[in-house]
């Protein structure tokens, strides 16, 4: 006689709200464009700090005639009028500005997944609350059957009962699906299929004080990604203006000519090295148009500055706000949660013994019902507050 023994397969490990991050980080896609973007701005840097590629022109005689004063022309521009030191800063600043992009993405990306995880938690918690209660309803709906039965109880009561597991399990329903869609736009920020499961989440609680609003208005400003991507680009527009200015300006480039290349072999008197100046004196109005547009955008760019410094001041105030409504909404269900619970148990006891009314359990329950989903909405508030400020 054999016997196989079947193995269960142990549940999956709980997702901390840490790993979910760490994976969205790894995943997201637009972070894997941003890191490629900040990769390609430090070779265009590479790219700027070259010297200008030398320009050959090479012109060989048509049989005996030589059209040209010189077969071969070789012209090395050194670029001593400030072209290559303004090329240079404008692409260090890009370089700033795409590193900026990268960590405003990150922090995107961050706050995203938090935020889907937090609703994970608070769907899943408020499914319980709706299972329980659809167990609760069915439950009090039997005992109202039973004393019907009997004749203790009138029928109307339980036409009352019935409707209560009706409206039950249209809420214990609709908390199903909300939770599909949240697990939906988790997997989403991961960067998992939609459909992919996924195990048990937990909410995370952090213990913060609310800080003062003049205190993290000032951090903010200082260290937000988008002000130093703003202002790196401001610095860009200038450097575009500085490259235009040094365009016009005078630059020398040596020089190697030879009179024959490919016809006859040259004699010492033609070929040989000079300098050659160039003189950008004339201007029909297209570098002076493209200073203008650079300085003009650079004043744009600097009511963006402006304009952003003030969104982060706004977001801060409303971050300070949520966090301080949170934790004093969730402070006062300390009296709440037990009173509720006790109500709800007592009427209940009350109804099997024939002592309360119908009305006063759906009442009860009801009262339950938004006392524990107000509880879970306020865990969930918090916990999204402090991930605002953190």
């Amino acid at each position: 006689m054999f016997f196989v023994t079947l193995q269960q397969e142990a549940p999956a490990p709980p997702l901390t709200i840490e790993a979910a991050v760490q994976e969205a980080l790894s995943n997201h896609r637009r972070l894997a464009a941003a890191r490629k973007d900040t990769a390609a701005a430090r070779l265009a840097l590479r790219s700027a700090r070259s010297l200008s590629n030398p320009e050959i022109n090479f012109a060989p005689a048509l049989d005996q005639f030589n059209g040209t004063t010189e077969e071969l022309l070789i012209t090395q521009p050194l670029e001593i009028n400030g072209t290559r030191s303004a090329r240079t800063k404008g692409a260090q600043a890009q370089v700033r500005a795409v590193d900026a992009s990268l960590v405003t993405e990150q922090r995107e990306v961050v706050a995203s997944a938090k935020t889907a995880y937090v609703t994970l938690w608070r769907e899943r918690e408020l499914l319980r609350l709706a299972q329980t209660l659809l167990a609760t309803a069915t439950e009090v709906h039997r005992l109202a059957q039973k004393q019907v039965a009997l004749g203790s109880r009138p029928g109307v009561d339980l036409a009352q009962t019935g409707l209560e597991v009706t409206r039950a399990q249209q809420q214990e329903t609709l908390a199903r699906s909300r939770v599909r869609q949240a697990e939906a736009a988790l997997n989403a920020s991961l960067g998992r299929l939609p459909v992919a499961p996924l195990p048990t989440v937990s909410l995370p609680q952090v213990k913060m004080e609310v800080p003062a609003l003049d205190v993290v208005t000032a951090a903010a400003l200082e260290t937000r990604s988008e002000l130093v991507e703003r202002s790196a680009r401001a610095d860009v527009l200038r450097q575009e203006a500085a490259l235009a200015k040094a365009e016009g300006r005078p630059d020398v480039a040596p020089q190697f000519r030879s009179q024959y290349v490919t016809y006859q072999a040259p004699k010492r008197s033609d070929y040989g090295f000079s300098v050659a100046v160039r003189l950008p004196l004339i201007d029909w109005g297209a570098r002076k148009n493209r200073i203008q547009q650079a300085e003009t955008a650079t004043l744009a760019q600097q009511d963006r500055i402006e304009q952003t410094r003030q969104e982060i001041r706004q977001e801060v105030v409303q971050a300070v706000a949520r966090l301080e409504g949170a934790t004093s909404v969730l402070t006062s269900f300390s009296e709440a949660l037990p009173q509720s619970e006790k109500l709800l148990k007592a009427s209940q006891l009350g109804f099997a013994e024939g002592k309360t009314s119908v009305l006063a359990v759906l009442e009860a329950q009801r009262t339950y019902r938004a006392t524990q989903t107000q509880y879970v909405e306020a865990q969930a508030e918090l916990s999204l507050a402090q991930t605002e400020l953190i």
